[in-house]
């Protein structure tokens, strides 16, 4: 019976399927490891028959940390050692169909992996070649996925392996910004990369992601390429430097765009960013780098998740004005994620209430998950009013995280007690994640608890001071009850 099994070719492909590469795997691989022992045991299934063959290879071959297994193939591809580059000559047409017969299975391809053993660049001349070929035939006709990282010498190296295919690439410029180049040369990048963008739009009408890294170079002449990817639904780009006026106005306009992420928005009059209040009309995730008080937003009423990896706090009513800006430009958010830096590196005295300072913010009823983190330097205090204050006014919270980032100092800004986790258990009961520095359970306050339990569903508690023995007590018999992940008691600092 299991036999006649394994004859069966959709039976076949599902056990295959549970030896999936695992991306970047290869480049740890060593003698003996599960990565090594994987790429075996393909190899020797395909060797065994014919419905064995198929299925293994698909896998085997699906994905690929490099180019240089697949040139392999080639009889003439070789390192030259007097200039320590692999080169690529006299290529016949069978051979390259040999090529071909494997390609086919290459769905996801990553060119120019930072952590190739030996030497990894091709000679120049070899390109032409490769160019030659793919240009009556795709080399890769079935690949969904594309990872390059760039290298200014072959700034259009990737062309040659881009298939119609692919809905989802990613380039870095790691070199961008390598030994500080010159002005001329970092035109000569932004040249280049403007020239891929505008070949992406030529030869991958189905592009679904596209994600640019480019270090310190400007995102305007990239983004004004963009236009004609009507079929964007993912987009970032990743730069020291803000995107301006124009570059949202090219983006508002893309139909499909739904998660967006940009480094930073440069200011401009609010009355510009409030023209584009038509666009982004599918637009639900949008992630900022870094972000200000001066940083201005465009309104979309379609936001659920927005997130900013570095606010630079210039005091309370400075935040609270962003808070409300935020307010009015996304009234329909269902997470907020910010991390509220301080400018400098002093300790600030007196703390201020963490729910005063982003008060606006309680007036989002749809919101449900809240992560504030802010470093020791911002001048806030998380206590019982707080915590209380909070879920009081947003009680479709499922996920709350207040948590001070002190680099490993113990400063007690965070004093949250048993009367605040009692008001969030009673105000939100759907909450599933809570986070907070630090708890203080006082005996007074443990008198005042009710006599029966709550059996909140509460299942994660993340606490970095203060869970002690008694509050482990206290909170897993009368509060949380069916607490799946808590801190642990014995490493736990008071």
């Amino acid at each position: 019976m299991a036999y006649r099994a394994l004859s069966v070719v959709d039976i076949v492909n599902e056990i295959f399927e549970w030896y999936e590469y695992t991306m970047f795997s290869a480049a740890f691989a060593s003698e003996g490891s599960a990565e090594t022992e994987r790429r075996a045991t393909l190899a020797s299934s395909a060797r065994v028959c014919r419905i064995f063959h198929e299925a293994a290879i698909h896998v085997l071959w699906s994905m690929f940390d490099d180019i240089y297994p697949i040139l392999h193939l080639l009889p003439s591809f070789h390192l030259d050692p007097q200039s320590d580059q692999y080169l690529l000559d006299g290529v016949q047409e069978h051979e390259w169909e040999r090529v071909l017969h494997y390609t086919v299975h290459v769905q996801s391809l990553h060119l120019g992996h930072a952590l190739s053993i030996g030497p990894k660049r091709l000679d120049p001349a070899s390109y032409s070649v490769i160019r030659r070929f793919s240009e009556r035939k795709p080399i890769f006709p079935n690949l969904f996925r594309m990872h390059w990282v760039a290298e200014l010498s072959q700034p259009d190296a990737m062309l040659c392996f881009l298939s119609p295919s692919v809905e989802i690439i990613t380039v870095r410029c790691d070199e961008a910004t390598a030994g500080n180049p010159d002005a001329s040369t970092r035109a000569e990048w932004a040249l280049a990369l403007s020239n891929i963008t505008k070949a992406f739009c030529e030869r991958n009408p189905r592009l679904t992601d596209l994600h640019l890294h480019i270090e310190d170079l400007s995102p305007s002449s990239i983004i004004s390429a963009l236009l004609p990817l009507n079929a964007l639904i993912e987009f970032s780009i990743s730069s020291s430097q803000s995107v301006d006026l124009a570059d949202v106005q090219t983006l508002a306009v893309m139909p499909l765009l739904e998660d967006l992420h940009l480094p930073e928005l440069a200011g401009v009059p609010n009355p510009a960013l409030q023209d584009l209040s038509s666009g982004f009309c599918s637009l639900s995730r949008l992630y900022l780098e870094r972000c200000s008080p001066s940083t201005d937003i465009f309104a979309c009423p379609t936001l659920k998740q927005f997130s900013c990896t570095s606010y630079r706090y210039g005091g309370e009513p400075l935040l609270r004005q962003s808070c409300a800006a935020w307010l009015r430009a996304f009234p329909n958010l269902e997470e907020l994620n910010i991390e509220v830096a301080s400018k400098t590196l002093q300790d600030v005295e007196p703390r201020i209430s963490l729910a005063a300072a982003v008060a606006p913010l309680l007036g989002l009823p749809s919101l449900e998950r809240l992560v504030v983190r802010y470093s020791t330097y911002v001048p806030f205090s998380v206590e019982d009013a707080d915590v209380s204050t909070i879920s009081a006014a947003l009680p479709a919270l499922t996920m709350l995280i207040l948590e001070e980032t002190s680099f490993g100092r113990d400063f007690p800004s965070c004093t949250v007690g048993v009367r605040g986790l009692l008001a969030v258990a009673r105000n939100c009961p759907n909450l599933d994640i809570l986070v907070l520095r630090r708890i203080v359970v006082r005996p007074e306050d443990v008198a005042d608890l009710p006599v029966d339990s709550l059996d909140h569903g509460l299942r994660v508690l993340g606490v970095q001071y203060g869970f002690t023995e008694e509050a482990e007590r206290v909170i897993t018999n009368k509060l949380f009850q069916r607490l799946e992940q808590k801190p642990d008691i014995e490493t736990a600092q008071v």
